[in-house]
Protein backbone atom coordinates (compact mmCIF):
# COMPACT_ATOMS: atom_id res chain seq x y z
CA UNK A 1 0.00 0.00 0.00
CA UNK A 2 1.49 3.40 -0.93
CA UNK A 3 2.64 5.58 1.91
CA UNK A 4 0.15 8.29 2.78
CA UNK A 5 -0.49 10.78 5.49
CA UNK A 6 -3.34 9.68 7.79
CA UNK A 7 -6.60 11.33 6.78
CA UNK A 8 -8.97 12.07 9.61
CA UNK A 9 -12.37 10.42 9.36
CA UNK A 10 -15.18 12.94 9.43
CA UNK A 11 -17.39 12.72 12.53
CA UNK A 12 -21.08 11.97 11.99
CA UNK A 13 -22.90 15.14 11.00
CA UNK A 14 -25.62 16.43 13.31
CA UNK A 15 -28.93 17.57 11.76
CA UNK A 16 -29.37 21.33 11.70
CA UNK A 17 -32.35 22.63 13.72
CA UNK A 18 -32.94 25.32 11.08
CA UNK A 19 -33.74 23.12 8.08
CA UNK A 20 -36.86 23.98 6.12
CA UNK A 21 -39.45 21.30 5.35
CA UNK A 22 -38.17 20.76 1.81
CA UNK A 23 -34.72 19.98 3.13
CA UNK A 24 -36.22 17.68 5.75
CA UNK A 25 -37.97 15.79 2.97
CA UNK A 26 -34.71 15.63 1.08
CA UNK A 27 -33.01 14.06 4.11
CA UNK A 28 -35.85 11.56 4.50
CA UNK A 29 -35.68 10.56 0.84
CA UNK A 30 -31.89 10.33 0.92
CA UNK A 31 -31.86 8.26 4.12
CA UNK A 32 -34.35 5.84 2.59
CA UNK A 33 -32.32 5.81 -0.63
CA UNK A 34 -29.12 4.92 1.23
CA UNK A 35 -30.95 2.16 3.09
CA UNK A 36 -31.66 0.28 -0.15
CA UNK A 37 -28.90 1.51 -2.48
CA UNK A 38 -27.54 -1.94 -3.12
CA UNK A 39 -29.51 -2.04 -6.37
CA UNK A 40 -30.24 0.50 -9.09
CA UNK A 41 -31.86 0.46 -12.56
CA UNK A 42 -31.13 1.06 -16.31
CA UNK A 43 -31.63 -0.42 -19.84
CA UNK A 44 -29.00 -2.08 -22.20
CA UNK A 45 -28.12 -5.72 -22.94
CA UNK A 46 -24.62 -6.81 -23.96
CA UNK A 47 -23.38 -10.24 -25.03
CA UNK A 48 -21.06 -12.27 -22.80
CA UNK A 49 -17.39 -12.66 -23.67
CA UNK A 50 -14.61 -14.77 -22.21
CA UNK A 51 -12.55 -13.23 -19.43
CA UNK A 52 -9.01 -12.22 -20.38
CA UNK A 53 -6.20 -14.43 -19.09
CA UNK A 54 -3.74 -11.53 -19.08
CA UNK A 55 -5.88 -8.65 -17.84
CA UNK A 56 -7.88 -9.38 -14.66
CA UNK A 57 -11.48 -8.23 -14.75
CA UNK A 58 -13.88 -6.60 -12.33
CA UNK A 59 -17.25 -8.31 -11.97
CA UNK A 60 -20.19 -6.28 -10.71
CA UNK A 61 -23.96 -6.00 -10.46
CA UNK A 62 -25.69 -3.81 -13.04
CA UNK A 63 -29.29 -2.87 -13.75
CA UNK A 64 -28.47 -1.48 -17.19
CA UNK A 65 -30.82 -3.89 -18.98
CA UNK A 66 -33.72 -3.33 -16.55
CA UNK A 67 -33.05 -6.16 -14.11
CA UNK A 68 -30.03 -7.02 -11.98
CA UNK A 69 -27.38 -8.91 -13.98
CA UNK A 70 -23.78 -9.87 -13.35
CA UNK A 71 -21.46 -7.93 -15.66
CA UNK A 72 -17.69 -7.80 -16.01
CA UNK A 73 -15.27 -5.22 -17.37
CA UNK A 74 -11.52 -5.36 -17.88
CA UNK A 75 -9.56 -3.68 -15.10
CA UNK A 76 -8.73 -0.83 -17.49
CA UNK A 77 -12.42 -0.17 -18.19
CA UNK A 78 -12.50 -1.90 -21.58
CA UNK A 79 -14.75 -4.69 -22.86
CA UNK A 80 -17.88 -4.47 -20.66
CA UNK A 81 -19.95 -7.63 -21.00
CA UNK A 82 -22.92 -9.41 -19.46
CA UNK A 83 -22.09 -12.70 -17.76
CA UNK A 84 -25.68 -13.64 -16.82
CA UNK A 85 -28.79 -13.19 -18.94
CA UNK A 86 -31.39 -15.59 -17.52
CA UNK A 87 -34.84 -14.82 -19.00
CA UNK A 88 -37.27 -13.62 -16.33
CA UNK A 89 -34.60 -13.46 -13.65
CA UNK A 90 -35.57 -11.86 -10.34
CA UNK A 91 -32.07 -10.82 -9.31
CA UNK A 92 -28.62 -11.84 -10.54
CA UNK A 93 -25.87 -10.01 -8.69
CA UNK A 94 -23.44 -9.81 -5.75
CA UNK A 95 -20.62 -11.50 -7.70
CA UNK A 96 -17.46 -12.78 -5.99
CA UNK A 97 -14.45 -14.28 -7.79
CA UNK A 98 -12.92 -17.49 -6.46
CA UNK A 99 -9.28 -17.24 -5.28
CA UNK A 100 -7.99 -18.71 -8.56
CA UNK A 101 -10.15 -16.33 -10.62
CA UNK A 102 -11.80 -19.22 -12.47
CA UNK A 103 -15.28 -19.10 -10.92
CA UNK A 104 -17.81 -16.56 -9.69
CA UNK A 105 -20.30 -17.06 -6.88
CA UNK A 106 -23.40 -14.86 -7.13
CA UNK A 107 -27.08 -14.51 -6.20
CA UNK A 108 -29.46 -16.15 -8.70
CA UNK A 109 -32.87 -17.78 -9.17
CA UNK A 110 -35.12 -17.36 -6.14
CA UNK A 111 -32.44 -15.27 -4.39
CA UNK A 112 -30.25 -18.37 -4.02
CA UNK A 113 -26.50 -18.80 -4.37
CA UNK A 114 -25.09 -20.00 -7.67
CA UNK A 115 -21.57 -20.55 -9.03
CA UNK A 116 -20.51 -20.19 -12.66
CA UNK A 117 -17.31 -20.11 -14.67
CA UNK A 118 -15.65 -16.71 -14.97
CA UNK A 119 -16.95 -16.34 -18.55
CA UNK A 120 -20.55 -16.85 -17.39
CA UNK A 121 -20.87 -20.48 -18.53
CA UNK A 122 -22.11 -23.54 -16.59
CA UNK A 123 -24.21 -21.87 -13.87
CA UNK A 124 -25.16 -24.21 -11.05
CA UNK A 125 -27.10 -23.70 -7.84
CA UNK A 126 -25.48 -24.07 -4.40
CA UNK A 127 -28.40 -23.23 -2.09
CA UNK A 128 -32.14 -23.76 -2.39
CA UNK A 129 -34.83 -21.37 -1.12
CA UNK A 130 -38.42 -22.52 -0.84
CA UNK A 131 -40.19 -19.68 -2.65
CA UNK A 132 -42.96 -18.68 -2.34
CA UNK A 133 -43.63 -20.62 0.84
CA UNK A 134 -40.74 -18.81 2.47
CA UNK A 135 -39.23 -15.53 1.24
CA UNK A 136 -35.53 -16.06 1.93
CA UNK A 137 -32.51 -14.22 0.50
CA UNK A 138 -28.93 -15.53 0.10
CA UNK A 139 -26.58 -12.71 -0.91
CA UNK A 140 -23.07 -11.27 -0.53
CA UNK A 141 -20.99 -14.44 -1.13
CA UNK A 142 -17.28 -14.46 -0.21
CA UNK A 143 -14.82 -17.29 -0.96
CA UNK A 144 -12.37 -18.72 1.54
CA UNK A 145 -8.72 -18.34 0.42
CA UNK A 146 -8.47 -22.06 -0.39
CA UNK A 147 -11.67 -21.98 -2.47
CA UNK A 148 -13.24 -24.76 -0.40
CA UNK A 149 -16.06 -22.78 1.25
CA UNK A 150 -18.19 -19.71 0.67
CA UNK A 151 -19.50 -17.38 3.37
CA UNK A 152 -22.72 -15.49 2.64
CA UNK A 153 -25.52 -13.51 4.20
CA UNK A 154 -28.90 -15.21 4.66
CA UNK A 155 -31.95 -13.06 5.35
CA UNK A 156 -35.22 -14.54 6.62
CA UNK A 157 -38.07 -12.24 7.74
CA UNK A 158 -35.66 -9.32 7.87
CA UNK A 159 -33.18 -11.17 10.10
CA UNK A 160 -29.61 -11.25 8.74
CA UNK A 161 -27.26 -14.11 9.57
CA UNK A 162 -23.83 -15.22 8.35
CA UNK A 163 -23.67 -18.72 6.88
CA UNK A 164 -20.93 -20.88 5.35
CA UNK A 165 -21.44 -23.51 2.64
CA UNK A 166 -18.99 -25.82 0.90
CA UNK A 167 -18.12 -24.85 -2.68
CA UNK A 168 -20.07 -27.87 -3.98
CA UNK A 169 -23.23 -26.79 -2.14
CA UNK A 170 -22.96 -29.25 0.75
CA UNK A 171 -22.70 -28.69 4.48
CA UNK A 172 -24.37 -25.29 5.03
CA UNK A 173 -23.95 -24.00 8.59
CA UNK A 174 -24.72 -20.82 10.46
CA UNK A 175 -22.00 -18.87 12.27
CA UNK A 176 -22.84 -17.80 15.86
CA UNK A 177 -22.57 -14.07 15.19
CA UNK A 178 -24.15 -11.58 17.63
CA UNK A 179 -27.92 -11.20 17.36
CA UNK A 180 -28.99 -8.31 15.17
CA UNK A 181 -28.41 -7.24 11.57
CA UNK A 182 -25.30 -8.94 10.18
CA UNK A 183 -23.95 -8.92 6.64
CA UNK A 184 -21.23 -8.57 4.01
CA UNK A 185 -18.80 -11.30 5.17
CA UNK A 186 -15.15 -11.17 4.04
CA UNK A 187 -12.49 -13.82 4.70
CA UNK A 188 -9.07 -12.84 5.99
CA UNK A 189 -6.29 -13.90 3.59
CA UNK A 190 -5.14 -16.62 6.03
CA UNK A 191 -8.68 -18.06 6.11
CA UNK A 192 -8.91 -18.03 9.90
CA UNK A 193 -11.23 -15.04 10.36
CA UNK A 194 -14.29 -13.49 8.78
CA UNK A 195 -15.01 -9.76 8.94
CA UNK A 196 -18.64 -8.63 8.72
CA UNK A 197 -20.82 -5.66 9.58
CA UNK A 198 -23.17 -5.80 12.56
CA UNK A 199 -25.94 -3.52 13.81
CA UNK A 200 -27.99 -3.97 16.95
CA UNK A 201 -31.68 -4.63 16.39
CA UNK A 202 -33.07 -2.24 18.98
CA UNK A 203 -36.48 -2.15 17.25
CA UNK A 204 -37.02 -5.88 17.69
CA UNK A 205 -38.06 -6.55 14.09
CA UNK A 206 -34.90 -6.01 11.97
CA UNK A 207 -37.02 -3.99 9.58
CA UNK A 208 -35.81 -1.21 7.30
CA UNK A 209 -33.96 0.91 8.12
CA UNK A 210 -31.66 -0.42 10.80
CA UNK A 211 -32.10 1.53 14.03
CA UNK A 212 -28.47 1.54 15.18
CA UNK A 213 -25.14 2.37 13.61
CA UNK A 214 -23.39 -0.55 11.95
CA UNK A 215 -19.94 -1.65 13.17
CA UNK A 216 -17.23 -3.88 11.74
CA UNK A 217 -16.85 -7.17 13.64
CA UNK A 218 -14.64 -10.22 13.14
CA UNK A 219 -15.22 -13.85 14.08
CA UNK A 220 -13.19 -17.04 13.72
CA UNK A 221 -14.36 -19.36 10.95
CA UNK A 222 -14.98 -21.92 13.68
CA UNK A 223 -17.36 -19.47 15.38
CA UNK A 224 -14.92 -18.39 18.08
CA UNK A 225 -13.54 -15.06 19.30
CA UNK A 226 -16.15 -12.67 17.93
CA UNK A 227 -15.20 -9.06 18.60
CA UNK A 228 -15.73 -5.55 17.29
CA UNK A 229 -13.12 -3.56 15.34
CA UNK A 230 -14.98 -0.25 15.18
CA UNK A 231 -16.77 1.33 18.11
CA UNK A 232 -19.64 3.80 18.57
CA UNK A 233 -19.70 7.12 16.76
CA UNK A 234 -18.92 5.71 13.31
CA UNK A 235 -21.44 3.96 11.04
CA UNK A 236 -19.26 1.34 9.31
CA UNK A 237 -20.22 -1.44 6.87
CA UNK A 238 -19.07 -3.37 3.76
CA UNK A 239 -15.70 -4.64 5.09
CA UNK A 240 -13.13 -5.81 2.53
CA UNK A 241 -9.82 -7.39 3.54
CA UNK A 242 -6.76 -6.45 1.49
CA UNK A 243 -5.11 -9.47 -0.18
CA UNK A 244 -1.89 -8.85 1.76
CA UNK A 245 -3.86 -9.09 5.03
CA UNK A 246 -2.69 -5.73 6.39
CA UNK A 247 -5.80 -3.58 5.93
CA UNK A 248 -9.60 -3.56 5.90
CA UNK A 249 -11.52 -1.11 3.72
CA UNK A 250 -15.12 -0.23 4.58
CA UNK A 251 -17.87 2.28 3.95
CA UNK A 252 -18.57 4.99 6.52
CA UNK A 253 -22.09 6.42 6.27
CA UNK A 254 -23.44 9.81 7.31
CA UNK A 255 -26.95 11.26 7.16
CA UNK A 256 -26.73 12.12 3.47
CA UNK A 257 -23.41 10.78 2.16
CA UNK A 258 -20.72 8.14 2.60
CA UNK A 259 -16.98 7.60 2.06
CA UNK A 260 -14.50 4.71 1.74
CA UNK A 261 -12.21 4.35 4.74
CA UNK A 262 -9.14 2.12 5.22
CA UNK A 263 -7.91 0.92 8.60
CA UNK A 264 -5.28 -1.50 9.84
CA UNK A 265 -6.50 -5.07 10.22
CA UNK A 266 -6.64 -4.61 14.02
CA UNK A 267 -9.00 -1.62 13.67
CA UNK A 268 -6.40 1.10 14.26
CA UNK A 269 -5.31 4.06 12.14
CA UNK A 270 -8.49 4.79 10.20
CA UNK A 271 -8.13 7.15 7.23
CA UNK A 272 -10.54 8.32 4.54
CA UNK A 273 -9.46 7.57 0.96
CA UNK A 274 -12.35 8.97 -1.13
CA UNK A 275 -14.14 12.32 -1.21
CA UNK A 276 -17.45 12.55 0.62
CA UNK A 277 -20.21 12.06 -1.98
CA UNK A 278 -23.89 11.12 -2.02
CA UNK A 279 -22.94 7.44 -1.99
CA UNK A 280 -19.61 5.59 -2.03
CA UNK A 281 -19.69 1.93 -0.98
CA UNK A 282 -18.94 -1.71 -1.82
CA UNK A 283 -15.13 -1.49 -1.65
CA UNK A 284 -13.05 -4.30 -3.22
CA UNK A 285 -9.26 -4.54 -3.44
CA UNK A 286 -7.00 -5.06 -6.44
CA UNK A 287 -4.96 -8.29 -6.29
CA UNK A 288 -1.78 -6.38 -5.36
CA UNK A 289 -3.50 -4.40 -2.56
CA UNK A 290 -2.61 -1.04 -4.15
CA UNK A 291 -6.05 0.09 -5.34
CA UNK A 292 -9.69 -0.10 -4.27
CA UNK A 293 -12.65 -0.28 -6.62
CA UNK A 294 -16.00 0.92 -5.28
CA UNK A 295 -19.46 2.04 -6.38
CA UNK A 296 -20.15 5.77 -6.41
CA UNK A 297 -23.28 7.81 -7.05
CA UNK A 298 -22.50 11.08 -8.82
CA UNK A 299 -24.67 13.13 -11.14
CA UNK A 300 -27.53 10.69 -10.75
CA UNK A 301 -25.53 7.75 -12.14
CA UNK A 302 -24.11 4.90 -10.06
CA UNK A 303 -20.81 3.80 -11.61
CA UNK A 304 -17.68 1.96 -10.53
CA UNK A 305 -14.58 3.98 -9.67
CA UNK A 306 -11.17 3.05 -8.30
CA UNK A 307 -8.73 4.92 -6.11
CA UNK A 308 -5.24 4.40 -4.72
CA UNK A 309 -5.33 2.58 -1.39
CA UNK A 310 -3.56 5.53 0.19
CA UNK A 311 -6.19 7.98 -1.08
CA UNK A 312 -6.31 10.38 -3.99
CA UNK A 313 -8.48 11.30 -6.94
CA UNK A 314 -10.79 8.43 -8.00
CA UNK A 315 -10.84 7.22 -11.62
CA UNK A 316 -14.08 6.12 -13.22
CA UNK A 317 -14.07 2.48 -14.36
CA UNK A 318 -17.53 1.98 -15.90
CA UNK A 319 -19.11 4.52 -18.23
CA UNK A 320 -22.26 2.72 -19.35
CA UNK A 321 -25.82 3.72 -18.49
CA UNK A 322 -25.53 1.85 -15.18
CA UNK A 323 -26.19 1.88 -12.38
CA UNK A 324 -23.26 -0.38 -11.52
CA UNK A 325 -22.34 -1.59 -8.03
CA UNK A 326 -20.99 -4.41 -5.79
CA UNK A 327 -17.66 -4.98 -7.59
CA UNK A 328 -15.28 -7.93 -7.19
CA UNK A 329 -11.71 -7.71 -8.54
CA UNK A 330 -10.50 -10.90 -10.22
CA UNK A 331 -7.25 -12.36 -8.86
CA UNK A 332 -4.38 -11.85 -11.31
CA UNK A 333 -3.37 -14.38 -13.94
CA UNK A 334 -6.27 -16.84 -14.21
CA UNK A 335 -5.47 -19.98 -16.24
CA UNK A 336 -6.16 -19.70 -19.97
CA UNK A 337 -7.76 -23.16 -20.13
CA UNK A 338 -11.54 -23.19 -19.86
CA UNK A 339 -12.35 -23.91 -16.19
CA UNK A 340 -14.96 -26.38 -15.07
CA UNK A 341 -17.59 -25.56 -12.46
CA UNK A 342 -17.52 -27.90 -9.42
CA UNK A 343 -20.37 -30.30 -8.63
CA UNK A 344 -23.31 -28.41 -7.23
CA UNK A 345 -26.76 -29.07 -5.82
CA UNK A 346 -28.78 -28.50 -9.00
CA UNK A 347 -29.08 -26.37 -12.12
CA UNK A 348 -29.94 -22.74 -11.53
CA UNK A 349 -33.64 -22.50 -10.69
CA UNK A 350 -36.20 -20.41 -12.57
CA UNK A 351 -37.41 -17.47 -10.52
CA UNK A 352 -40.96 -17.64 -9.22
CA UNK A 353 -43.47 -14.82 -9.71
CA UNK A 354 -43.01 -13.94 -6.05
CA UNK A 355 -39.23 -13.57 -6.43
CA UNK A 356 -39.67 -11.53 -9.61
CA UNK A 357 -42.09 -9.27 -7.74
CA UNK A 358 -39.47 -8.50 -5.09
CA UNK A 359 -36.91 -8.00 -7.86
CA UNK A 360 -39.26 -5.48 -9.45
CA UNK A 361 -39.58 -3.69 -6.11
CA UNK A 362 -35.79 -3.32 -5.97
CA UNK A 363 -35.70 -2.07 -9.55
CA UNK A 364 -38.48 0.45 -8.85
CA UNK A 365 -36.86 1.86 -5.75
CA UNK A 366 -33.42 2.08 -7.27
CA UNK A 367 -34.53 3.57 -10.56
CA UNK A 368 -36.53 6.18 -8.70
CA UNK A 369 -33.56 6.99 -6.43
CA UNK A 370 -31.22 7.37 -9.40
CA UNK A 371 -33.57 9.73 -11.23
CA UNK A 372 -34.22 11.78 -8.10
CA UNK A 373 -30.57 12.29 -7.20
CA UNK A 374 -29.81 13.11 -10.84
CA UNK A 375 -32.10 16.12 -10.61
CA UNK A 376 -31.01 17.23 -7.12
CA UNK A 377 -27.24 17.20 -7.37
CA UNK A 378 -26.83 20.06 -9.83
CA UNK A 379 -30.38 21.45 -10.20
CA UNK A 380 -29.96 22.45 -13.83
CA UNK A 381 -32.95 22.65 -16.15
CA UNK A 382 -31.55 20.05 -18.55
CA UNK A 383 -30.72 17.62 -15.71
CA UNK A 384 -34.18 17.94 -14.16
CA UNK A 385 -35.85 17.48 -17.54
CA UNK A 386 -33.73 14.39 -18.22
CA UNK A 387 -34.63 13.00 -14.79
CA UNK A 388 -38.33 13.58 -15.46
CA UNK A 389 -38.11 11.53 -18.66
CA UNK A 390 -36.36 8.70 -16.80
CA UNK A 391 -39.04 8.81 -14.10
CA UNK A 392 -41.83 8.68 -16.69
CA UNK A 393 -40.17 5.83 -18.56
CA UNK A 394 -39.54 3.83 -15.40
CA UNK A 395 -43.15 4.33 -14.29
CA UNK A 396 -44.47 2.89 -17.56
CA UNK A 397 -42.03 -0.02 -17.67
CA UNK A 398 -42.57 -1.04 -14.05
CA UNK A 399 -46.35 -0.78 -14.32
CA UNK A 400 -46.35 -3.02 -17.39
CA UNK A 401 -44.10 -5.57 -15.67
CA UNK A 402 -46.11 -5.54 -12.43
CA UNK A 403 -49.41 -6.14 -14.22
CA UNK A 404 -48.04 -9.36 -15.71
CA UNK A 405 -46.99 -10.81 -12.34
CA UNK A 406 -49.26 -13.12 -10.33
CA UNK A 407 -47.49 -13.76 -7.02
CA UNK A 408 -49.02 -16.32 -4.67
CA UNK A 409 -47.72 -15.25 -1.26
CA UNK A 410 -49.46 -12.57 0.79
CA UNK A 411 -46.22 -10.61 1.16
CA UNK A 412 -45.46 -10.54 -2.57
CA UNK A 413 -49.06 -9.55 -3.41
CA UNK A 414 -48.71 -6.63 -1.00
CA UNK A 415 -45.43 -5.66 -2.66
CA UNK A 416 -47.08 -5.75 -6.09
CA UNK A 417 -49.88 -3.41 -4.91
CA UNK A 418 -47.35 -0.97 -3.48
CA UNK A 419 -45.31 -1.00 -6.69
CA UNK A 420 -48.40 -0.35 -8.83
CA UNK A 421 -49.49 2.52 -6.58
CA UNK A 422 -45.97 3.92 -6.63
CA UNK A 423 -45.87 4.07 -10.43
CA UNK A 424 -48.84 6.49 -10.40
CA UNK A 425 -47.06 8.75 -7.90
CA UNK A 426 -43.87 8.60 -9.97
CA UNK A 427 -45.85 9.73 -13.00
CA UNK A 428 -47.10 12.75 -11.02
CA UNK A 429 -43.56 13.47 -9.79
CA UNK A 430 -42.31 13.40 -13.39
CA UNK A 431 -44.93 16.05 -14.30
CA UNK A 432 -43.84 18.19 -11.33
CA UNK A 433 -40.22 17.83 -12.47
CA UNK A 434 -41.18 19.20 -15.88
CA UNK A 435 -42.63 22.27 -14.17
CA UNK A 436 -39.48 22.57 -12.08
CA UNK A 437 -37.32 22.40 -15.22
CA UNK A 438 -39.38 25.13 -16.94
CA UNK A 439 -39.03 27.39 -13.90
CA UNK A 440 -35.26 26.87 -13.87
CA UNK A 441 -35.04 27.59 -17.59
CA UNK A 442 -37.01 30.83 -17.15
CA UNK A 443 -34.97 31.91 -14.13
CA UNK A 444 -38.01 31.92 -11.82
CA UNK A 445 -36.26 30.88 -8.62
CA UNK A 446 -39.30 31.17 -6.41
CA UNK A 447 -41.38 28.84 -8.59
CA UNK A 448 -38.42 26.47 -9.01
CA UNK A 449 -38.02 26.22 -5.24
CA UNK A 450 -41.72 25.40 -4.83
CA UNK A 451 -41.63 22.65 -7.49
CA UNK A 452 -38.42 21.26 -6.02
CA UNK A 453 -39.93 21.01 -2.54
CA UNK A 454 -43.08 19.38 -3.95
CA UNK A 455 -40.90 16.78 -5.67
CA UNK A 456 -38.96 16.14 -2.46
CA UNK A 457 -42.04 15.76 -0.28
CA UNK A 458 -43.73 13.38 -2.71
CA UNK A 459 -40.49 11.46 -3.17
CA UNK A 460 -39.90 11.00 0.55
CA UNK A 461 -43.38 10.29 1.79
CA UNK A 462 -45.28 8.90 -1.20
CA UNK A 463 -42.54 6.84 -2.85
CA UNK A 464 -39.44 6.17 -0.73
CA UNK A 465 -41.07 5.33 2.57
CA UNK A 466 -43.87 3.13 1.14
CA UNK A 467 -41.32 1.18 -0.90
CA UNK A 468 -39.14 0.73 2.18
CA UNK A 469 -42.24 -0.53 3.99
CA UNK A 470 -42.91 -2.95 1.15
CA UNK A 471 -39.34 -4.23 1.40
CA UNK A 472 -39.92 -4.85 5.09
CA UNK A 473 -43.13 -6.70 4.25
CA UNK A 474 -41.14 -8.93 1.90
CA UNK A 475 -38.54 -9.61 4.58
CA UNK A 476 -35.76 -7.71 2.82
CA UNK A 477 -33.30 -6.33 5.36
CA UNK A 478 -31.27 -3.14 5.09
CA UNK A 479 -28.14 -5.03 4.18
CA UNK A 480 -29.61 -7.68 1.90
CA UNK A 481 -28.65 -6.04 -1.40
CA UNK A 482 -25.95 -3.55 -0.43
Amino acid sequence: MPAAQPISVDPPSAPSPHRDFGRTASRAATSALLAMLGVVGGMVTLSPAAASAQAPSVAFTSFRDGVARVYAVDADGANPRALTRTPGAAYEGSPAYSPDGRRIAYTCGNFELCVMNADGSSPARLTTNDWPRQLRYDTSPAWSPDGATIAFMRTVAGMDEIWIVNADGSGPRRLPVPAGVNGNPAFSPDGATIAFDHAEDVTGDSDLPSSSDSRIHVIGTDGSAARGLTGPGIDASDPAWSPDGRFIAFMQSFDDSSVIVVMNADGSNRRRVTPRTTYSGDPAWSPDSTRIVFSSLRGGVMSLQHVAAGGGRPTRLTTGPGPDLAPSWQPAGPPSAAPQAPPAAAPASVASADARTVGLLLRTYSGFASALTGSLQRERAADVRRASRRMDQLSRQVRTAARSLRPSSRQARSVRRTVLETTLVMKAIAAEMRQWSRSLRRGNRRAARKHRNDVLMASAFAVALPLVGAAGEAGVSQGSFE
